[in-house]
């Protein structure tokens, strides 16, 4: 009986180690389409954070999370503008570094209550949106003001680095849980949370 339990619990270990690795992936291609825009880069990379919220759980989507972080800061070239430590100071860095705690946001919103509907999932990822958005311009104000040294007021950074990703963030938002609807009506979305 040992054994068998011990193989069913290496068996999930291996397919946590494989969610994890597949959304860490996405996040990181996320990155590569972009559509560049000053201080920070329009990309896709919060698509593939929300649905790791929203699919794999608060340990495994938090641990996704980090690990693409510790591969960008390691200098693998996956955020938008390459990887490395000294990335630290790009002014785009803050909404990376909010990934994290974002998805845990989320998952704790979403994991709450098993009521799944549209408004509560939209909640969870409008959680994880106000986080990343949030603390990328808080990030991105101190960047330009006192690591890159030029006097940029809070609203021009509000507007900039909050304002302008709002209407895209929100369709990502919308996109992210249309998707985890129908995944979970053919039943997918269990599989993945075994």
């Amino acid at each position: 009986m040992n054994g068998i339990t011990i193989e069913k619990n290496s068996n999930n270990k291996i397919y946590s180690m494989i969610l994890i690795a597949v959304f860490t992936s996405l996040t990181c291609m996320g990155g590569f389409i972009r559509i560049p825009m000053f201080p920070v880069p329009f990309t896709l990379q919060t698509l593939f954070v929300y649905f790791s919220a929203l699919l794999l759980g608060i340990r495994r989507a938090v641990l996704s999370q980090v690990l693409f972080l510790v591969i960008g800061l390691a200098g693998i070239p996956v955020f938008a503008k390459g990887g490395g430590p000294a990335y630290i100071l790009q002014p785009s860095f803050g909404y990376l570094a909010a990934f994290p705690l974002s998805v845990y946001i989320c998952g704790k919103i979403f994991s709450k209550n098993k009521n799944h509907s549209f408004s509560r999932l939209l909640l969870a990822c409008a959680s994880s949106m106000l986080v990343i958005l949030g603390v990328g311009s808080l990030y991105l104000y101190f960047n330009l003001n006192y690591i890159i040294d030029t006097s940029v007021s809070f609203s021009k950074v509000f507007v900039t680095g909050f304002l302008v990703f709002l209407p895209a963030e929100v369709l990502k938002c919308f996109i992210a849980v249309l998707i985890y609807r129908k995944l979970e009506k053919i039943k997918i979305i269990d599989d993945l949370l075994q």
